[in-house]
């Protein structure tokens, strides 16, 4: 049963998932603010059982944080 879909503006990539996610993160990092034009993200996370795509194929971009040094991916 699906809980929700979603997927890019252009459409070209869709997605659904089948239950709530596992947990939901917030982060108020520069790159997250720059990326929302917020205060900060939600991310939800979902099991991989549980997040299924539809449509279309994601691309990746890994960005090293200005803060902690660590390696982000973000998918989009």
């Amino acid at each position: 049963m699906t809980i929700a879909q979603g997927g890019c503006l252009c459409g070209a990539l869709r997605y659904e998932v089948q239950k709530q996610p596992a947990r939901t993160s917030m982060c108020h990092c520069k790159f997250c603010q720059r990326a929302t034009g917020g205060a900060y993200l939600v991310e939800p996370v979902f099991d991989d059982a549980d997040f299924t795509i539809i449509r279309g194929k994601p691309k990746r971009y890994t960005h090293v944080s200005e803060g902690s040094r660590k390696e982000v991916n973000i998918h989009f």
